[in-house]
């Protein structure tokens, strides 16, 4: 069964991933057309080239899109290998991020979420060297530098920052400078792209398009009920691992805190989706990564190994389904 194999041999993931990754996209690889959506109309500055990229060519811009999903899901492996997320091995969250990363529509196509969170896993990764290590200054400026570079793509990742002073809080004794640090971390990158717009003379350009993305109300867009469907499986599994992992499951203090600020991380991006006027549904992209390892720590920890492949293959089922329908 799918969970039973991707524990105890990560060979099948290399062929499994791609088959995946092609099944779940064919019906848009086989006529790669956009939607535009308002980041479309107003690209970010390091998602401009990219969009023009893929206007040019297509399948070069798919390419890159795979590509980026790709690099954040080996960020993804090493962050797993490196703090030990969890207790067995297994490769179920790399096959989680891949259904996660094709639900919407925003998702499916050509998107700047993609490779914004390249550098929130980053982000992710380097906060984390903060535990036990209170002197800690690179790791900070790095989550900082990382958050406001994603921000570049996809403008709201930005509010996501406060992850940054979260995690301080969460895994050391306040120290201002770490605190300064991940500030100036989060200023280095808009420092460049505004003098660079200076000097170009297209500041005013520059300023029309964060306002055009930040601080309009844009519309979801149509979605369809099986989408909801599937939310609402997700959101209960996603619950259940919740609820699971802070009974005590989890022993180790430094799994508890990294585990309790990728919950953050979910909690921060729905507080963004609802106060910010300009946010949409689009930024859900930023919660599968937590999801991602919350559902596989809780499926994977369970005796019972039906539970687990049910949990998997309904999951993937009705993720086919919205395919063919």
């Amino acid at each position: 069964m799918i969970v039973s194999l991707l524990q105890r041999n990560n060979f099948i993931g290399f062929i499994l991933f791609p088959l995946l990754i092609i099944g779940l996209w064919f019906p848009y690889i086989l006529e790669p057309s956009m939607t535009l959506y308002y980041y479309d109309q107003n690209p970010m500055p390091l998602y401009k080239p990219l969009l023009h990229l893929f206007q040019s060519n297509a399948y070069i811009g798919l390419l890159c899109m795979f590509g980026a999903m790709v690099i954040s899901m080996v960020i993804m492996s090493v962050l797993n290998s490196t703090y030990r997320m969890f207790e067995k091995r297994s490769s179920v969250y790399l096959l989680l991020f891949i259904v996660f990363s094709s639900l919407l529509p925003q998702f499916q196509q050509f998107n700047p979420m993609v490779f914004a969170t390249i550098f929130l896993v980053m982000a992710v990764y380097s906060l984390y060297k903060l535990y036990k290590n209170e002197y800690e200054l690179r790791a900070v400026y790095e989550a900082g530098f990382c958050f406001a570079i994603a921000s570049l793509f996809y403008v709201h990742s930005i509010f996501l920052s406060v992850f940054i002073f979260a995690g301080i809080i969460n895994l050391v004794p306040f120290n201002w400078r770490q605190w300064m640090s991940g500030i100036f971390g989060l200023i280095t990158p808009y420092l460049f792209v505004v003098s660079w717009a200076f000097i170009t003379d297209s500041l005013p350009v520059l300023l029309q398009t964060f306002e055009a993305n930040m601080f309009v109300w844009h519309s979801s867009g149509e979605i369809s009920t099986l989408f909801y469907v599937i939310a609402a499986y997700i959101t209960i599994v996603f619950i259940g691992s919740l609820l699971f992992s802070f009974s005590g499951y989890i022993k180790k203090v430094a799994l508890q805190k990294y585990y309790f600020l990728l919950f953050l991380l979910v909690v921060f991006t729905a507080i963004l989706y609802v106060v910010i006027p300009g946010v949409s549904i689009e930024v859900f992209y930023f919660a599968i990564i937590p999801l991602c390892f919350y559902i596989t720590n809780y499926i994977i920890a369970m005796r019972n190994w039906l539970i687990p492949e049910i949990i998997i293959i309904l999951l993937v089922g009705l993720r086919i389904v919205m395919v063919l329908m």
